[in-house]
């Protein structure tokens, strides 16, 4: 029986181990300083190219120096962390709000920022994401599951009367995605 508990704890410590990777980064820090080190990331242990984005949006971001020693930082050091994922996607995360956390830069306009957070579901750690738009001025709109998005997407873009008749005739249902996407662009023309 001992000999079975001890093999069960150790193909769960193989397993849970397995499922970290320290990917390279270019990292700003909130002081301006520059460096160059690994993120230690949660990735999938189904799909070999999927990452935990939270890892790294969570309170405390795990780095690997140079000689491979761990430092648990808190998100509030960084201002901007660049890296290339599994997938070979060049991927950026910013800290624009002073009050939350590193969101990832999904698309830079001239009149506005799209950011996208990812949350973790405390029951089962599932992963979740909604989408933050940053207007140049300061003013800025969160849109998850509960949002209304076309009430909250005419509030922020307000300033532009002919984007509320492109808001309405998108289906958010379906294709959400697409839907922000044409918006966005239409706002940035």
């Amino acid at each position: 029986m001992k000999k079975f508990f001890s093999l069960f704890a150790l193909v769960l410590c193989a397993v849970a181990l397995s499922q970290k990777i320290g990917i390279p980064a270019k990292i700003v820090f909130a002081d301006g300083s520059v460096s160059e080190s690994k993120i230690l990331f949660r990735k999938s242990s189904f799909y070999k190219d999927e990452l935990y984005e939270n890892s790294i949006t969570q309170k405390h971001i795990v780095l690997i120096n140079g000689i491979n020693k761990r430092e648990k930082r808190l998100f509030n050091e960084f201002r901007q962390i660049e890296f290339v994922d599994l997938k070979g996607k060049n991927r950026t995360f910013q800290r624009p709000l002073e009050k939350f956390g590193l969101f990832e830069l999904v698309q830079d306009g001239p009149k506005m920022k799209w950011y996208r957070d990812f949350t973790e579901n405390a029951y089962d750690h599932s992963q979740g994401s909604y989408d933050i738009f940053i207007r140049n001025d300061g003013e800025y709109g969160f849109l998850n599951m509960l949002t209304n998005y076309k009430k909250k997407l005419k509030e922020l873009t307000s300033d532009n009367s002919g984007l509320a008749e492109v808001i309405d005739n998108c289906n958010f249902f379906n294709n959400t995605n697409p839907c922000l996407q044409k918006m966005f662009n239409k706002y940035n023309e």
